[in-house]
């Protein structure tokens, strides 16, 4: 039987704080083995680890910018360094 990845698993959204363990085993037992951690805010950073700490061996996750933050992230960038100047 063929292996399956699922490449974007939200598992740090709150729909699944409740029962995270059972929608993993029953994937697995679906021969879903790996998993593709993502994070859409970066709050969520210490849930994904978390996650991927109790199941490392069928989690990978990728750290980033999705494109529609760039513009967000560009102009807290720039207030940060204006801030940092003026102390």
């Amino acid at each position: 039987m063929h292996e399956i990845a699922d490449i974007a698993c939200n598992f740090t959204s709150d729909r699944f704080d409740n029962d995270l363990d059972e929608v993993i085993d029953r994937a697995i037992d679906k021969h879903i083995t790996k998993f593709g951690l993502i994070c859409s805010r970066l709050r969520d950073i210490d849930k994904l680890i978390e996650i991927y700490n109790r199941y490392s061996k069928n989690m990978f996750f990728t750290i980033g910018v999705h494109p529609h933050l760039e513009t967000y992230l560009l102009m807290k960038s720039k207030y940060l360094h204006l801030k940092n100047k003026l102390k």
